[in-house]
């Protein structure tokens, strides 16, 4: 996602790794500039998929908001949460 991200306490909790969002200026008049010079980078952009994949997976999936609701009502994890956890780690390697 290219754009400018929140200045707030749930975005860099959540989404704190590098390039999870590609900052641009709010009012840039030449997006399409930057996003040519962007193609013109695939590695980079790869990197950028790569890392954004690899942290949703870790990060954002269902599991991990059941994972905290189970924790504060006091319940344990089921097998099938950590069989999930597991499912998404390898995936994300």
């Amino acid at each position: 996602m290219i754009g400018t991200p929140p200045v707030c306490e749930a975005y860099t909790t959540y989404f704190n790794w590098s390039n999870a969002v590609i900052e641009i200026p709010y009012d840039a008049a030449n997006v399409a500039d930057i996003i040519a010079e962007l193609d013109a980078r695939p590695d980079h952009l790869n990197r950028i998929r790569k890392d954004n994949l690899m942290n949703s997976l870790l990060r954002h999936d269902w599991l991990y908001r059941w994972e905290q609701i189970i924790e504060k009502v006091g319940l344990n994890t089921t097998p099938e949460m950590l069989s999930r956890k597991t499912y998404l780690a390898n995936l994300a390697e």
